[in-house]
């Protein structure tokens, strides 16, 4: 959906209001290969990223690292139902490059990535499984944050590399803040976006851009951060507005925990069932959710508004009977 605003940026214009880049920017955003450049142009450090032409180039690549991470070019128009896939040999990473080489995009899309077929190889550091950061915000079209909030990943789906299930509030870096809105304006950038790190040595590496609304979106809304206003109200012309609406005081407790828990329970429940997690794991996370509800953000469950909550779980149980064999893979093998 963001590549097509931007693609169509002039035609939708005339009949909507919008406060989204057009062309190149959200190419460069959607193209990892573009984002890695730009974001080592300004001084965030992205993961040992390689683009092989060829299945014969996987093996310098592996002397390189034993553990690897493919992943698509680009999420725009993909498919597939893993946003990376892990191999732990050679023969493995061949397997994984040709299944998303397999990938078939639109010729549009063809046309603005040139060689999008090909997927990226990634260096898989174990931080990546145990704890991800996001800092989310709101980029302005004259430049600079008016807004941000930050939150820890801590359990996503698959385990290597997912969506996230469950997250924690922490404060937003001021470094990687000033350094992600000297990316925004390097790129030209602004509007709703959420950015991805993992810690290796001590340095936060960029592993994602999200140029749209993301998964965590009500966690935001819960702290404060009206994201969907913010840019409601800077797409009808109103930028100064927005900036006092961010800028004034929020006295209301801030929730600490958000998570899916119906998502979470079934995974859960699925994954003791199949050996993949334990009794004692199941019930440290069962723990977890019920902690602090004082504190706590469901992604779907609300008191008096159970209607989002029942489409969730239908939703989960129409593509487990869909795709069985998918289930069986997910429960068995990549919840671990």
């Amino acid at each position: 959906m963001a590549w097509l605003l931007a693609q169509y940026h002039g035609e939708l214009s005339d009949r909507f209001h919008l406060y989204s880049p057009a062309g190149r920017t959200l190419r460069t955003v959607l193209d990892k290969c573009d984002l890695s450049a730009a974001a080592n142009e300004v001084g965030i450090p992205t993961p040992r990223t390689w683009l092989p032409r060829e299945e014969g180039d996987l093996a310098a690549i592996w002397e390189q690292s034993s553990s690897c991470l493919v992943k698509p070019r680009t999420q725009a128009y993909f498919y597939g139902a893993d946003k990376g896939l892990m191999a732990s040999s050679l023969p493995e990473l061949k397997r994984c490059w040709r299944q998303y080489k397999s990938a078939r995009y639109p010729a549009e899309l063809q046309r603005d990535i040139l060689n999008v077929s090909l997927p990226l190889i990634q260096e898989y550091l174990p931080a990546a499984t145990n704890e991800v950061l996001s800092i989310s915000g709101f980029a302005m079209r004259t430049g600079g944050f008016i807004d941000t909030r930050a939150c820890r990943k801590i359990l996503q789906l698959p385990r290597r590399a997912g969506v996230g299930l469950c997250f924690e509030d922490c404060e937003p870096d001021p470094e990687l803040v000033q350094l992600l809105s000297a990316l925004c304006s390097r790129i030209g950038y602004f509007g709703v976006f959420e950015a991805e790190f993992i810690r290796h040595e001590g340095r936060p590496l960029l592993i994602d851009f999200n140029p749209r609304y993301f998964g965590q979106l009500g966690f935001d809304i819960a702290r404060g951060m009206h994201l969907p206003w913010l840019a409601q109200l800077c797409a009808t012309g109103h930028e100064e507005e927005a900036r006092q609406f961010a800028a004034a005081p929020n006295h209301k407790p801030k929730p600490e925990y958000y998570a899916d828990s119906f998502a979470l329970k079934w995974h859960l429940n699925t994954g003791a069932m199949f050996g993949a997690i334990s009794a004692k794991e199941k019930q440290n996370w069962l723990d977890w959710l019920t902690s602090r509800p004082d504190r706590f953000v469901d992604t779907f469950r609300q008191p008096g508004d159970m209607g989002p909550a029942v489409a969730a779980a239908t939703s989960i149980f129409w593509r487990t009977l869909r795709h069985p064999r998918g289930f069986l893979r997910h429960a068995s093998r990549e919840s671990r």
